[in-house]
């Protein structure tokens, strides 16, 4: 066992699939993932005309299931005022609407191999979103969230997670980012390049969360699942929508962890074994470690 107290710093909530998250002090762990202030994280997605989920990073393949990436979406700013989500972006007016509001017309939609079952939130919203995202890049979206009675598997099948790229909460520390931050040239970045569910602070070195296999925080248990391969939002600057690749480049340098892989590590895949409440500042244990 290490020696250690560890505490959470941060926790963050992301409503809308790719878009930019809202920091909050409590998070309630549930079937699904986590939600914060009435909204479920990931709860909600953009999808193009062909189903297809939307994002910041484009993808590497080509054809026509290729996901389309558009960096502004960074810029799309959601909040939480009562039981309404708050949608803002530059040059747009604010659009609001009741959370858990939904059409009843059921349709398809792809996140990477997975299939859901969706229903669109609202035809106006899913204007809005294609004003805003057609000044980067043509094309019909729409905001949907998924039937309640579908549940969406994580990417090993052993879990329940919503619009997540494939488990419910990555975690990472305040730690592991100043190691990034002290390799990189420039101005610091942080957690946002990451998008973390929750940081903690207090590990001993960098990376610790790697080797964390089962954790109390709050009430929660939670169990590791897998280093978390990262693609190239990093890259993004979350502020700006600019490419800035000191991040990935950093990692490049120290956090290649899986052999045979040419992609870089940065923060954990946990899965939620009960349901809790964690706050910020509540104590972290970890219950069982990995070897060195």
């Amino acid at each position: 066992m290490i020696d250690q107290t560890m505490t959470v710093s941060r926790l963050i909530c992301y409503p809308i699939k790719s878009t930019a998250g809202i920091s909050v002090q409590e998070i309630q762990v549930n079937r699904h993932g986590y939600a914060a202030d009435g909204v479920q994280d990931h709860g909600l997605m953009v999808i193009d005309e062909r189903g297809i989920f939307v994002t910041q990073r484009k993808d590497k393949n080509d054809g026509p299931m290729a996901m389309r990436g558009i960096a502004s979406m960074c810029l799309i700013k959601p909040s939480v005022v009562g039981n309404e989500l708050i949608i803002r972006a530059p040059q747009m007016s604010e659009i609001r609407f009741p959370i858990g509001q939904h059409m009843r017309r059921r349709q398809t939609a792809h996140v990477w191999k997975r299939t859901y079952q969706v229903q669109e939130v609202d035809p106006e919203v899913s204007m809005w979103f294609t004003e805003f995202l057609n000044r980067e890049a043509g094309g019909r979206y729409r905001l949907v969230r998924k039937c309640d009675d579908f549940d969406g598997l994580t990417s090993d099948g052993e879990g329940i997670t919503t619009f997540t790229d494939g488990y419910p909460l990555l975690i990472t520390s305040e730690e592991s980012l100043g190691g990034v931050n002290r390799r990189m040239d420039g101005p610091p970045v942080d957690h946002d390049r990451f998008r973390p569910s929750i940081v903690f602070s207090g590990c001993k070195q960098p990376h610790d969360e790697d080797r964390m296999r089962s954790v109390k925080v709050g009430d929660a248990f939670l169990s590791w699942h897998s280093l978390c391969d990262r693609c190239p939002m990093p890259g993004i600057d979350q502020a700006t929508a600019a490419l800035d690749g000191r991040p990935l480049q950093a990692l490049a340098k120290y956090r290649r962890m899986k052999p045979g892989s040419s992609k870089v590590q940065f923060g954990s895949n946990f899965n939620h074994k009960t349901s809790g409440t964690i706050r910020v500042g509540d104590d972290v244990t970890v219950l069982r470690w990995a070897p060195a």
